[in-house]
């Protein structure tokens, strides 16, 4: 967690920010369609919802193909002494 918390450059920190985003834009939308008695608001709650969890899944995919990749260019392996 302090790794996440010190390097904000790193792509899991911006995925996960932009999920915390996507939860935010949720529960603003979900309480505004409780509060204004909207069954549309309500309904695009659950669109926001498929959203974040498409792109969550999308990114973590990215994140496994990019580390795949990187690991299968290093052809030295400079660990051993």
């Amino acid at each position: 967690m302090v790794s996440l918390s010190t390097n904000v450059t790193s792509a899991l920190h911006l995925l996960l920010t932009a999920e915390l985003l996507w939860v935010t834009l949720y529960l603003i939308v979900l309480n505004m369609g409780i509060l204004y008695d909207n069954v549309n608001l309500l309904a695009l709650t659950f669109f926001f919802l498929v959203l974040s969890a498409v792109e969550f899944g999308i990114g973590i995919v990215l994140i496994l193909v990019q580390n795949v990749f990187l690991r299968s260019i290093y052809l030295s392996d400079n660990s051993r002494n």
